[in-house]
């Protein structure tokens, strides 16, 4: 009896050790998720967070029905803005539709009706449009910037497996990449002190175990004990890999109206992210 539990004890042992060690490393995991994102074509996404400010005024905002086709260059979602302290006019919520690399479309919603029946294009600089474009490129590139601080193992999540880790921004990495792009030279230790000034920035990321696909990923920002600045907390879920629907482009757009507040709060808080001056 005695021999039988001790071998079973140690038929355990040794199926728990190869289980282990035929699984990636995170380091691998990570590099494979780089080079996953380069053949992307399509996804679904939706995404949500909040921005506080030093002043205690906080901002939530959403992204729903989010569609990316061309690896990227091609989104369309709903976005929306709700301030909880009321010092906007009101929440703010359009439908936007992004085309690298420079074509914007948005239909704001009114109050008192579902939206307006026209879309409206504007123009606007190519760095601007792929700051706000979410760009699979843009997630490998997360992916080489980061360091994993915790392995929480495998995690199941709506039938599907995900590894599942801690993570922190490299802050030689992102230079790096940053220096990497068009007019990035000398640009680098400006940025990324913009964002790692004064502040912690730590995460989570959830990975699909066979396709190697980022499915959720989740950001914090947040000033240093004793600091004051800006508070940012975001998340964003992917799903349906290279099968989401194609984008069609409105073709009964008109131009901005001269006066054009509708957009103001979004684009402002998208770009002030983006360029890293809200962190």
């Amino acid at each position: 009896m005695r021999r039988c539990i001790s071998g079973g004890f140690a038929l355990m042992l040794t199926l728990t050790a190869c289980t282990v060690s035929q699984g990636p490393r995170p380091e691998e995991v990570l590099k494979r998720v780089a080079t996953a994102g380069q053949t992307l074509r399509s996804a679904h996404f939706s995404a949500d967070g909040t921005v506080q400010f030093a002043d205690g005024n906080t901002i939530a905002f959403s992204l729903l029905n989010g569609v990316l086709q061309d690896g990227g260059r091609k989104i369309s979602m709903t976005a929306s803005l709700l301030d909880t302290q009321q010092s906007l006019s009101s929440g703010s919520a359009m439908d936007i539709i992004m085309r690298s690399p420079c074509d914007i479309y948005r239909r704001p919603h009114s109050e008192g009706q579902e939206m307006i029946s026209r879309w409206i294009k504007s123009s606007c600089s190519t760095a601007d449009t792929q700051k706000a474009i979410i760009d699979p490129q843009f997630l490998g590139m997360q992916m080489d910037a980061i360091t994993v601080v915790r392995d929480r193992g495998v995690v199941v999540e709506e039938g599907q497996a995900l590894y599942h880790y801690d993570i922190a921004l490299n802050q030689t990495k992102l230079q790096e990449y940053i220096q990497s792009l068009p007019g990035g030279e000398g640009a680098a230790d400006d940025r990324v002190q913009a964002i790692l000034k004064g502040n912690t920035v730590n995460g989570e990321v959830w990975i699909n175990t066979s396709l190697y696909r980022v499915q959720r990923l989740a950001w914090n920002i947040a000033p240093k004990a004793g600091q004051k600045g800006t508070a940012v907390h975001f998340s964003v879920r992917f799903w349906d890999f290279d099968v989401a629907p194609d984008i069609p482009l409105p073709t009964d757009s008109i131009a901005p109206p001269l006066s054009d507040g509708n957009i103001d709060p979004l684009l402002h808080l998208f770009n002030t992210a983006g360029n890293g001056s809200a962190f």
